[in-house]
């Protein structure tokens, strides 16, 4: 029963701090939403904190389990991208919200570095076996998948808090990621691109 309880509290407080944002959103909201009362919230969560805690800790964990393998193939590299857009959108109100991100600085960082590394290591593996031009050296991919990596807040920003009618939807912007990596890949790459 505490479990369910637990995961009731982390669904509720995830859809409110991205509906209405973190700041906005009390523990007295939570309870209310929740329709218990504020001790019963505060015996599964003393604070507004630990519920972030417990929510970017259980995305964190499903995302770093899903992403130890290597990224062996190109559609392995869009699963990653799709993946990280996914959680963007999920937990938007983690990535924007700048109280958050200094107070949570280490483990923005640290999520990010094993991505990144992920999509680097990945990439480059598949230049070795060919999948690429040589131009595409490591300092290339690096650079690119910086470049793509820091274009995802922009698409979050605008996505999530625009009111720009024309942002690009989740399927185009990542569409758009391999318009910048489809000119570096090889006949062998190109032919993995269309399948």
């Amino acid at each position: 029963m505490a479990s369910s309880t637990r995961e009731k509290i982390l669904a509720v407080s995830l859809r409110l701090f991205n509906e209405r944002g973190y700041r906005s959103v009390t523990m007295r909201a939570i309870a209310d939403a929740l329709s218990i009362s504020v001790g019963n919230l505060t015996y599964h969560f003393a604070k507004k904190q630990d519920i972030v805690a417990a929510l970017m800790d259980d995305v964190f964990a499903q995302m770093t389990a899903t992403a130890d393998m290597p990224a062996a193939s190109l559609a392995q590299i869009d699963s990653l991208f799709s993946m990280m857009l996914d959680t963007l959108e999920r937990c938007a109100f983690f990535f924007l919200d700048n109280e958050l991100k200094q107070d949570n600085g280490p483990l923005h960082q640290a999520h990010h570095t094993h991505l990144r590394a992920r999509l680097i290591d990945g990439l480059n593996a598949l230049a070795n076996r060919g999948f690429f031009v040589e131009a595409f050296t490591p300092e290339v991919c690096q650079t690119l998948v910086q470049v793509l990596l820091m274009s995802h807040m922009t698409w979050l920003n605008r996505t999530v808090r625009g009111t720009d009618k024309n942002v690009m939807s989740k399927e185009a912007f990542l569409a758009a990621h391999w318009l910048v990596l489809q000119p570096y890949l090889t006949e062998k790459g190109q032919e993995a691109y269309r399948a």
